[in-house]
């Protein structure tokens, strides 16, 4: 794990475990950190890496989600070159990634932007709390800044795992969510 002015550069080998020994890691991203701490057993943990869960596609994936709500970048690399593909764009249909054959997940980025933001949290439904396939996930970032004509609003930013073929935005909840604020901002005035 590495930081940066740009944000958190979690490298492809860099496992669960190691990210949950970092104390920063934990204050800074506790969505991502509760995620990660459900993953598996200590063992599991200790060789399971963010890149490889990513990489493998699965809707049960506990920290896809919180990757998302926080917009992390994959990064990939091949002769050709490097690129950057946003994790809520890598998913091309169940199990089926963007990545081309030659190319290897190098890293994931969290931007700064979206370290130490206040209102991160996640919930996980299964048969147990541990060890345990999800059964529906949800993860939440905290309120956003909405800029429309009519004034600033903040909303909420949802992503559901396991709810489809691949972890995604709520976006009808956000719009519910949102204008439930719009309303209560026009009654209070």
């Amino acid at each position: 794990l590495r930081w940066d002015d740009d944000g958190l550069h979690i490298g492809s080998l860099a496992t669960y475990g190691d990210a949950l020994g970092h104390a920063r890691f934990r204050a800074e991203l506790p969505a991502l950190a509760q995620a990660s701490s459900l993953v598996g057993a200590t063992q599991i943990q200790a060789r399971g890496t963010f890149a490889g869960n990513v990489e493998n596609g699965s809707p049960a994936a506990d920290a896809v989600p919180a990757l998302m709500a926080l917009d992390a970048t994959v990064e990939l690399a091949s002769v050709r070159g490097r690129r950057q593909v946003p994790l809520q764009a890598y998913y091309a249909v169940y199990r089926k990634t963007v990545r081309a054959p030659d190319e290897l997940i190098t890293g994931l980025r969290v931007p700064a932007t979206a370290l130490g933001q206040k209102g991160q949290w996640f919930r996980k439904v299964g048969t147990r709390s541990y060890q345990a396939i999800t059964k529906v996930g949800l993860d939440e970032l905290g309120l956003h800044r909405l800029e429309l004509p009519d004034g600033v609003f903040e909303c909420l930013i949802l992503f559901t795992q396991v709810v489809g073929p691949v972890g995604d935005q709520v976006f009808e909840m956000l719009a519910v969510v949102g204008q439930f604020v719009i309303d209560f901002l026009l009654l209070r005035d």
